[in-house]
This record gives structure tokens, C-alpha cells and sequence, in this order.
């Protein structure tokens, strides 16, 4: 397996190899060392199941592949995604994962719409 860089994320083969992990030790440290009552951490780690017992709830925010394409091909931070064959290889599984996520008890989010909409709906879940 690859560790996940940028020097390679539109070769399908390789982003098919990369692997993006947390740390368990290190997010239990972090988290052990919030001050505020919310945090929010961001991903899907490949090492996902090992590191969910660590969290109080899980916000799976979710778009539709019309939006994800959108979102990959206008993206100017990197390059990741950039290939209709990656694309359709990340969509290929994301029907899957979100009803792993969903099974796994995580508050569903649309992402398709407005940030002020999504971020009304995010503070919805958590008060």
C-alpha cells in the first residue's frame, strides 16, 4: 500500500493503493486534549472501524455525483479527482460506504445545497 501524497492522485492504479490512516493513539490523545465540548475531525480513514469507538456521533455529509463531479473538476487546492477514471472509481464505492455509515448509526447530511444550509443543518444535529 502507498501512504496518500499528491504526486500521484489522478494514476487510478496508485490512488487504488493509497491508503489514508489515523493514528488511534494519536486521535485519542488529541481528543483527550479538546478543551471545547464539539470538535470536529474530517475523513474516512482506511483504518475507519478501528477509530469510530473513539467518537460521541458521526455526521456522514453526503452530495449527489452530479455535485461531486462539479466539486472535483472546479477544486484549485490540488489535483485529486481530476480524471473521469478516478472519478468514477471514487463513485463506484460511494453508495456502499455511505450505507456502511449509515448502518453504523451517522447523522446524514446533504451537502448539495447552500453552506448556509449545510451549516444550519450540521448545528441542527448538534444541539
Amino acid at each position: 500500500r502507498l501512504p496518500a501524497t499528491y504526486d500521484h492522485h489522478n494514476d487510478l492504479e496508485k490512488v487504488q493503493k493509497m491508503e489514508w490512516v489515523y493514528v488511534k493513539e494519536r486521535m485519542e490523545d488529541l481528543i483527550g486534549r479538546q478543551k471545547n465540548d464539539i470538535a470536529f475531525y474530517c475523513g474516512i480513514p482506511f483504518n475507519l472501524n478501528e477509530i469510530l469507538p473513539l467518537f460521541s456521533a458521526i455526521i456522514l455529509l453526503t452530495a449527489s455525483a452530479e455535485k461531486i463531479r462539479q466539486r472535483l473538476n472546479t477544486r484549485t487546492s490540488n489535483d485529486f479527482g481530476k480524471t473521469v477514471e478516478v472519478q468514477e472509481w471514487i463513485l463506484k464505492g460511494k453508495d456502499e460506504l455511505e450505507q456502511e455509515m449509515r448502518e453504523k448509526g451517522a447523522i446524514v447530511i446533504s451537502t448539495d445545497g447552500s453552506v448556509s444550509d449545510i451549516v444550519a443543518a450540521v448545528i441542527k444535529e448538534i444541539s
